[in-house]
């Protein structure tokens, strides 16, 4: 497991203004009396594989970011989205052994005291060759974006596989967690 500096504000500051989950971005659902139906969204950036997404009071702009590292913003949550690039469009500085690429998968994007931090994860399918990388940006604009490379990872014969990560905060303390293709749900408490 590789631990990095970048890792520890996660644990010691205040997450704000986070929205993550793909309710919005899904497809049509039966609807309840306490959620609404999922609606289609408009613009050329609604297509997404495990989004995040966080809205940025400087800019205005709510952003998703996706699996296969793009990015999108829109005004409002409905639409028009409008695909901005990737948040490493010149690759990223980690390449897992074996994997030998850097396609990045379910980002989680939080911004912990006025910086961005997406965190994501890259790994060989299948196998438990992995890790969870970070970038960060203080704007969240295209080109913006420092990779710092992996803050967790595995390896083959591990007992989890470094995918899948989520900042959350409970209790008044963040954790980091992070979930795997086998084994367990693992989380980190500061």
């Amino acid at each position: 497991m590789i631990f990095s500096s970048l890792l520890l504000p996660v644990f010691g500051a205040l997450v704000a203004g986070i929205v993550s989950g793909s309710s919005v971005l899904g497809t049509r659902a039966t609807s309840n009396s306490s959620y609404p139906l999922p609606m289609k969204l408009t613009g050329s950036g609604t297509y997404t594989h495990d989004p995040s997404i966080i809205y940025n009071e400087k800019s205005g702009y709510y952003y998703v970011f996706s699996t296969h590292g793009g990015v999108a913003r829109s005004k409002a949550l409905k639409g028009p989205w409008t695909a901005i690039g990737s948040y490493l469009p010149t690759g990223c500085s980690v390449i897992t052994e074996n994997a030998g690429h850097c396609d990045t998968w379910a980002p989680d994007v939080v911004n912990i005291n006025g910086t961005y931090f997406v965190y994501y994860s890259i790994s060989q399918f299948g196998t438990q060759n992995s890790i969870i990388g970070v970038a960060t940006s203080k704007t969240m604009e295209y080109g913006s974006w420092t990779d710092h490379g992996a803050v967790f990872s595995s390896k083959p014969g591990d007992r989890y596989n470094s995918i899948d990560a989520n900042v959350i905060k409970a209790d008044g303390k963040l954790l980091f967690t992070f979930g795997t293709t086998s084994y367990y749900f693992h989380k980190r408490r500061c």
